[in-house]
């Protein structure tokens, strides 16, 4: 391979994914593929009255999410594979240094953009956020975490990929940078440990071929802060998409968006963050973004299972807030869960 080659390539590395891994060969993958279609946000019905009203979905700071493992269970991962794997002892020693594994430990990572406040091309710090949907659109254990009250509801969506301005990939797994230089991601959450190790495997397999082509032309010092980052931008484009298995009852379908800090700290200069604040859990501040999505990409209203006796009113009232949005396309829907419920 020619320098030039070689540079394409980590270029090339540092944008991708490797999520599609545990689909490949599989006779659905074409479906899994389209994945992005029938999707949907389960929520109160305040949080309904919410998005509809301001045309936003909120997303929430990756650290704050249910997994207390996420953003880091990968790094273990890493260092098991590469520990493991059939690489060399100095491809080995490169990336388990450990300035390089205590700053993917670090929840401030960066990429390189044009900043939008003095328009040069600079490494841009950024922040990752999460609004979590579901394929399964009438799962018993998503109700129980947001309608035991009786006034949970989910959203549906027809697809996807047509949420919001400037994303219209049809495929699972893909990212898009938006205005602002906001990067956004979305795809199929992956739970099995198996899956996520043939990721990582698969990602590993290739940056050691780019490591190898830089060492045979004597051109890793001349390349390696480029390789670092092509080292780091795939782990962090991986996981914010691994979960611990014991959330796999989920079947969540996850988008994610990485905001630079300089936009957070002044989102006015971006028209489609609405709001950038904290919300309260328990005793917990927990910070989150309001994106604006296309209102037009909601397809359907699921009503619980806990108030099948007594939904009528809240049947009338989502229909009128419906109509009232121009939403008039958009159906209602009741669980179809045969739940008792005792008081």
């Amino acid at each position: 391979m020619t320098e030039a080659e070689v540079f394409a390539s980590c270029l090339a590395l540092s944008h991708c994914h490797f999520l599609d891994t545990p689909y490949e060969g599989d006779p659905f993958s074409d479906e899994l593929n389209s994945g992005a279609s029938n999707v949907c946000h389960y929520c109160t019905i305040d949080t309904l009255l919410s998005i509809i009203e301001k045309q936003c979905l909120r997303f929430t700071d990756v650290r704050f999410l249910n997994d207390s493992t996420e953003f880091l269970e990968i790094i273990p991962l890493i260092e098991h594979v590469l520990t493991n794997g059939n690489y060399s002892s100095s491809f080995k020693q490169f990336f388990l240094q450990p300035s390089i594994i205590e700053d993917l430990k670090s929840y401030r990572q960066s990429y390189s953009a044009i900043s939008n406040v003095d328009q040069t091309y600079k490494d841009m710090p950024y922040r990752t956020y999460t609004c979590s949907l579901s394929k399964n659109c009438d799962s018993l254990n998503m109700w129980n975490y947001y309608a035991t009250s009786s006034a949970g509801v989910n959203i549906g969506f027809d697809f996807a990929w047509n949420m919001f301005e400037g994303s219209n990939s049809y495929k699972t797994n893909t990212g898009k940078r938006l205005s602002g230089d906001i990067w956004l991601s979305r795809g199929l959450v992956i739970y099995n440990n198996f899956d996520k190790e043939k990721c990582v495997i698969k990602f590993l397999d290739h940056l050691f071929n780019v490591y190898s082509n830089l060492l045979q032309l004597n051109l890793l010092d001349k390349y390696r802060a480029l390789l670092v980052q092509s080292f780091k931008e795939p782990i962090n484009n991986m996981r914010c998409f691994f979960k611990n298995s014991h959330f796999d009852g989920e079947q969540e379908y996850r988008i994610v968006l990485k905001i630079p800090e300089e936009t957070l700290r002044s989102p006015k200069s971006n028209s489609n963050i609405a709001d950038v604040s904290f919300f309260r859990r328990g005793k917990v501040l927990v910070p989150y973004v309001d994106y604006k999505f296309k209102k037009s990409s909601i397809s359907q209203i699921v009503m619980n299972p806990y108030n099948c006796e007594d939904s009528s009113m809240m049947e009338l009232g989502i229909q009128e807030l419906l109509t009232m949005n121009n939403l008039d396309n958009v159906k209602i829907y009741h669980s179809n869960i045969p739940l008792r419920r005792y008081d």
